[in-house]
């Protein structure tokens, strides 16, 4: 073999491993993917559940939900003394939010080093908001993976007061002459005035905020 040919190839086993940089790119690219991700460790805190405590303590849930929220919220602090926090959420296939109470967060990994709260912190926040003796936090995704779909669950919830929450999935269109008809025929087929409106309930608004403030503390 010519003494070139020799040189070259000495040349070219002390040279470094030209495909390392495509490595060290790849593992890049993978803490990116876990990076780019966020994980909320705790409870799906749903309308009906906020439902439930606000006709518990009186709290006037179908007049002004959002002063009833608040009030279950701090009720939840007082009692429990848990470090918690409340973010919203997308719900795959409806519209509107869902509601996490969550204690710990993290990428893709999910972790639980960070976590703020203790199991026996956490079991607490689980008895005020009526969840079954044994229910454990789940991890759910923000951004709604389509891969981890922890929030199926979600379409079982109830509306939010005065509003009806709207399917985003595609539904198969019917006939019209079938639908006509089985909607007549039916007499348990829903319709707007079954959802309950705020205008309902004006009458009894400051009666219910009564008496959410004087059985919450």
């Amino acid at each position: 073999m010519p003494r070139d040919i020799q040189r070259g190839i000495s040349r070219l086993s002390l040279c470094p491993y030209k495909s390392s940089g495509s490595v060290k790119e790849a593992q890049k690219s993978s803490k990116k993917w876990y990076r780019g991700q966020l994980w909320l460790y705790g409870f799906h805190f749903k309308n009906r559940h906020a439902r439930l405590i606000s006709e518990k303590y009186g709290l006037p849930w179908k007049t002004n939900p959002m002063r009833a929220l608040e009030r279950i919220l701090l009720h939840i602090t007082a009692t429990t003394r848990t470090p918690y926090r409340l973010r919203a959420v997308s719900c795959p296939g409806f519209t509107g939010t869902c509601r996490i109470i969550f204690f710990a967060e993290d990428d893709g990994r999910r972790r639980l080093k960070k976590s703020e709260a203790t199991p026996e912190e956490i079991d607490r926040v689980r008895k005020v908001l009526g969840l079954p003796e044994g229910t454990k936090p789940k991890w759910y995704n923000v951004y709604g993976s389509k891969e981890y779909d922890e929030m199926a669950d979600s379409s079982e919830d109830e509306d939010w007061p005065g509003v009806k929450r709207v399917l985003t999935k595609p539904v198969e269109e019917e006939d019209d002459s079938s639908s006509d008809s089985s909607t007549e025929s039916d007499g348990n087929q829903t319709s707007d005035d079954d959802y309950d409106s705020p205008m309902d309930y004006e009458s009894s608004d400051s009666d219910d905020s009564a008496e959410g403030n004087s059985n919450v503390e």
